[in-house]
């Protein structure tokens, strides 16, 4: 059984669009045309706003956290509650159910 205070976080799975930076100069004709960069990330959800999202992978018994992420919503393409007994999809705008089926 889980703790009250873990339990207290739903866990979920994130497919988002990472960014990404390069460093040094580059001709022109170097240039390349930006692709997604796709990351995937499960932690515990601790907070959502009306523009991020913020889960931790690590969630102490007095409901502290560790090693948490801020992702804003926009590079989110997925958004799965994956908290056992609790297996459904779920949009990144609002935590509602969503209508595509998670992929294994």
């Amino acid at each position: 059984m889980l703790h009250k205070k873990i339990a207290e976080y739903p866990l979920v799975a994130i497919e988002w669009d990472d960014a990404e930076t390069d460093v040094g100069w580059q001709n022109r004709e170097d240039h390349v045309e930006p692709t997604e960069r796709m990351a995937y990330t499960v932690g515990y959800l601790i907070k959502k706003s009306a523009n991020h999202i913020v889960i931790a992978s690590t969630v102490g018994m007095d409901g502290s956290t560790n090693n948490r992420i801020q992702i804003p919503l926009g590079m989110v393409k997925k958004l799965t509650d994956v908290t056992v007994g609790r297996k459904k999809m779920v949009s990144a705008a609002g935590l509602e159910p969503a209508t595509s089926t998670p992929q294994t």
